[in-house]
């Protein structure tokens, strides 16, 4: 994910559980009974863990690479 960006994650079944995750590098905020949104904050690496009603456990790696968008269309115009 880059920086400053977001991802929706949904699970089949009621999430009951967010946890395990860096809240330096994201942000998790719930959307609906089965879904939350992964706001990624800062640069790093971490992981998130869901945990259903059913107490099924998923765990996502989330790499969170710098945004440098900005920094590449300043050189395209310099070069």
């Amino acid at each position: 994910v880059v920086q400053l960006q977001s991802r929706i994650l949904e699970l089949p079944n009621r999430i009951q559980v967010v946890t395990d995750f860096n809240e330096d590098t994201l942000e998790v905020t719930a959307l609906s009974s089965n879904r939350v949104r992964v706001f990624a904050k800062a640069a790093g690496a971490t992981s998130v863990t869901l945990i259903d009603e059913f107490d099924n456990s998923y765990t996502i790696d989330v790499f969170v690479e710098a945004d440098v968008r900005e920094l590449q269309a300043y050189l395209e115009r310099l070069f």
